[in-house]
C-alpha cells in the first residue's frame, strides 16, 4: 500500500490492490524448537519424536505445538489440526472431554477463551486458547479501507484516526484493524513525523503490538508488515517464515547465511517472481525499504554505493539498521579485498550479542 510521505514515492510504486485475489498460503509446517520446515504435519511430529522428545502431555494446533502463553486463533481450522501427544486425559473448561473428541470439539469455536487441561499418568500440563476468529467479510472490509485511505498517498496521525474510525464496524477483525493502526503508529514515531505525538523510542513497542496481534492471520498484508518487523528487529529466520515469496525473504537469508552460514532454507526465487513483492513494497518503512534494495544488489553494484552506505551508519537512525548496514559494509569490503574497511565495520559489532561470531570470523579472516 506504500508509506505515503513526502520522499517516500521515489521508493514505492503506485498504491492499489487491483484485481489481487487473495488465497491462503500453502500451510506450513515448522519445528517450534529447531525451526526446520517440514511438507506435512506428520513428517513433522516424526522429527519431534526423533529429535525433540518431551515427557509432558503436549497440545499442536496446525503442526506447532502450544506454549505457556495463550494461542491467539484468528482463523478456522479442522479437527486434524489438532494433535496432543503423551495425553491420557484431558479437561476443556474444567469439564473432562475423551482426548479423540478434543479436535472435533475445539474446531467448532469461534469466539471466547478454551482452557485445556492435558495429563499423562504422572504429569500435567495446561493451555489457554483464545479465539477470535474473524469473518471474511471483516477481513476484507479492514483491508479495502486501508486500499482507500492509503490511495491519498499520505501518513499522518489523522489518517490513522481515520482508518480506525472507519474499521470500527469489522467487529469480529478489530484485532486484526489495531495491529495495521499500532504498525502505522509505529512508523510515524520512528520516522519521527511532523505533529506526531509519539516519542522515537515508542516505536519499538508500536512494533512489537502489531507482530503479536497480526501473526496469526494468513493474509498478506500482515504477513508483509510482520515480515518488514522482524527484518528491522534482525530477526531474520522469524522473517524468512513470514515473507514468504518476497524481497525479505531474499534479504534475511542472506543475513542468515553471512551471520550462520545458512540460509534458512533454500529460495529460488527471482524478484520477477515473488508473488508478496506489492504488499511488502506499500508496507515497507523508509530504512528499511533501502536496506532491502541495497541487500539484494550484487557486490559490483553495491560498490557503486558504498558512499551511501557509510554515510547511512553515520545518520540518526535505529541501531538495528546501521547493524545491518555495518554488516553489508563488511561483506562488501571483504568481497572486494578491503580488508581494513572490513574489519572495522566487523570490530564495531564484536561485541554484540548475536553478531559476536560473526564479527570474530570475519576479522580472523583478514587478519591472518
Amino acid at each position: 500500500m506504500g508509506f505515503w510521505h513526502t520522499g517516500y514515492m521515489e521508493f514505492h510504486e503506485e498504491v492499489g490492490l487491483g484485481s489481487y485475489q487473495y488465497t491462503p498460503s500453502a500451510p506450513q509446517y515448522d519445528c517450534a524448537v529447531c525451526g526446520e520446515i517440514f511438507p506435512n504435519n506428520d513428517a513433522l511430529l516424526q522429527h519431534r519424536f526423533e529429535n525433540h522428545p518431551s515427557h509432558l502431555p503436549t497440545l499442536m494446533l496446525r503442526g506447532r505445538a502450544c506454549g505457556t502463553r495463550a494461542v491467539v486463533i484468528t482463523s478456522k481450522f479442522e479437527p486434524a489440526d489438532v494433535h496432543v501427544e503423551r495425553c491420557d486425559q484431558a479437561t476443556l473448561n474444567g469439564q473432562l472431554i475423551p482426548v479423540q473428541a478434543l479436535g472435533h470439539t475445539l474446531a467448532k469455536q469461534t469466539t471466547g477463551t478454551c482452557h485445556v487441561v492435558l495429563r499423562s499418568v504422572d504429569a500435567a500440563s495446561e493451555y489457554t486458547l483464545e479465539f477470535r476468529i474473524a469473518s471474511e467479510n471483516d477481513l476484507c472490509g479492514v483491508e479495502n479501507e486501508f486500499e482507500r485511505i492509503a490511495a491519498r498517498k499520505r501518513l499522518d496521525m489523522r489518517t490513522v484516526e481515520e482508518l480506525i474510525e472507519a474499521t470500527e464496524k469489522y467487529a469480529t477483525a478489530s484485532r486484526y484493524s489495531d495491529g495495521i493502526c499500532t504498525y502505522l503508529h509505529g512508523v510515524l514515531a520512528k520516522e519521527r513525523t511532523a505533529n506526531c505525538p509519539l516519542p522515537y523510542t515508542e516505536y519499538e513497542a508500536k512494533f512489537t503490538r502489531s507482530v503479536a496481534e497480526l501473526r496469526s492471520y494468513d493474509r498478506p498484508l500482515a504477513r508483509a508488515i510482520v515480515s518488514v518487523i522482524e527484518f528491522h528487529h534482525n530477526h531474520f529466520r522469524e522473517a524468512t517464515q513470514s515473507g514468504r515469496c518476497s524481497r525479505i525473504e531474499i534479504a534475511a537469508r542472506k543475513f542468515l547465511r553471512w551471520l550462520h552460514w545458512d540460509g534458512g532454507g533454500t529460495s529460488t526465487h527471482s524478484e520477477t517472481q515473488l508473488s508478496n513483492i506489492a504488499f511488502e513494497r506499500w508496507v515497507t518503512e523508509r530504512e528499511t525499504e533501502e536496506i532491502v534494495r541495497w541487500t539484494m544488489c550484487s557486490p559490483r553494484t553495491l560498490a557503486r554505493q558504498a558512499t551511501a552506505l557509510e554515510a547511512f551508519v553515520k545518520r540518526d537512525v535505529a541501531d538495528f539498521d546501521r547493524v545491518k548496514v555495518r554488516i553489508l559494509l563488511s561483506e562488501l569490503y571483504a568481497a572486494t579485498g578491503n580488508a581494513t574497511r572490513a574489519i572495522y565495520h566487523a570490530k564495531s559489532l564484536q561485541n554484540l550479542q548475536g553478531f559476536e561470531d560473526w564479527a570474530t570470523r570475519k576479522i580472523r579472516a583478514f587478519s591472518e
